[in-house]
């Protein structure tokens, strides 16, 4: 009892504060409506989801893309519904944070501050996040170290209930949870480097046989889907990770093309998951063709996320699509 009080006080709070983010958006850019979202399964899903009997809940959230200035009412709206699943363990799929070559320090960690701020809720519910870096959170060291930097040191600090069986939060690492093994990859740019692939290799044969699924997670995709957004360039991995992964992964989910879908990576039996986009631009296929949809286009979905549901005969991915409830 005190548990759903608990959850409807903090439920309470989260939609203050996006009505307050809408209400604020709207006084700064006038011609902004305010607007409600809510993330919803497709009846079809509701229903196959309600005949499941789950051992483990996880939910998948990518390209959130918080910025120094604050969230999408597009991403709060995701952690509210993350928050009323109530999932066992919630995965970052990479660009929790919007960032490009040029970013100051104190604006990247003002970036984390923020994103911080809309998981808190999540957090204390004692519900384990596992984050991925993606290109916006890591990738542009070269360029510009305070990307990386940043990234390090918010997440060094990070401490979870469930041990790590390899790696560390700020590079790739692994977890388990029964009889399942999740692989999260360190992969912000297409190049993945050598020291990574052996990393993975080592893990896959130290742990071969031992688990009923291995699941790995990357931001950017080993395999594109179609329709490929147009303006994208050639976005999936070094195909080197194939042959490593080729008989001993179960499926792939990744992030960064802010769509969702799947298909089969070439040459082998797995499937590869993308999971959509819960905060960023988004870009959603439609028909036979892809495009890019601004926030305040009309289009009633944009957004999706991922809730992988682990039962004992195998697992199931289903997307929670965002819509556009009122507008006024």
């Amino acid at each position: 009892m005190i548990r759903k009080l608990f959850k409807a006080w903090i439920t309470t709070i989260v939609l203050i504060q996006f009505i307050a983010v809408n209400q604020e958006s709207q006084m700064e850019a006038g011609s902004k409506p305010f607007i409600e979202i809510k993330f919803e399964l497709d009846a079809k899903d509701q229903e196959s989801l309600a005949e499941l009997k789950p051992i483990y809940k996880l939910v998948l959230l990518s390209d959130s893309h918080v910025s120094q200035v604050g969230a999408s009412p597009v991403f709060k709206a995701a952690v509210q519904k993350t928050m009323e699943i109530n999932p066992d363990s919630v995965i970052f799929l990479g660009d929790m944070v919007h960032s490009d070559r040029y970013k100051k320090m104190s604006e990247m960690n003002l970036a984390w501050e923020n994103f911080y701020r809309e998981i808190t809720f999540i957090v204390r519910e004692r519900i384990p996040v596992f984050p991925l870096a993606g290109n916006h959170d890591a990738a542009y060291s070269k360029f510009n170290p305070n990307l990386k930097n940043s990234y390090i040191q918010f997440w060094r600090k990070y401490q979870c209930d469930i041990p790590l069986v390899a790696g560390s939060f700020i590079d790739s690492y692994a977890f388990e949870l029964d009889n399942n093994l999740f692989i999260m990859l360190f992969t912000p740019q297409i190049r993945i480097k050598e020291q990574t692939l052996n990393w993975l290799h080592r893990v896959l044969t130290k742990t071969q046989g031992q688990y009923q699924n291995v699941f790995l997670f990357t931001h950017r995709p080993v395999e594109l889907i179609k329709p490929y957004p147009p303006n994208f360039g050639i976005e999936k991995l070094d195909q080197a990770i194939v042959k490593i992964i080729k008989t001993r992964i179960t499926a792939v989910f990744s992030g960064h093309l802010h769509i969702y879908g799947q298909t089969k990576i070439a040459g082998t039996s797995i499937q590869q998951y993308q999971i959509g986009v819960s905060g960023g631009n988004h870009l959603n296929v439609g028909g036979t063709k892809a495009k890019i949809s601004k926030y305040w286009d009309n289009d009633l979905v944009r957004g999706a996320f991922g809730l992988l549901v682990i039962t004992k005969k195998g697992f199931h991915l289903f997307h929670y699509k965002e819509k556009l409830i009122k507008s006024f």
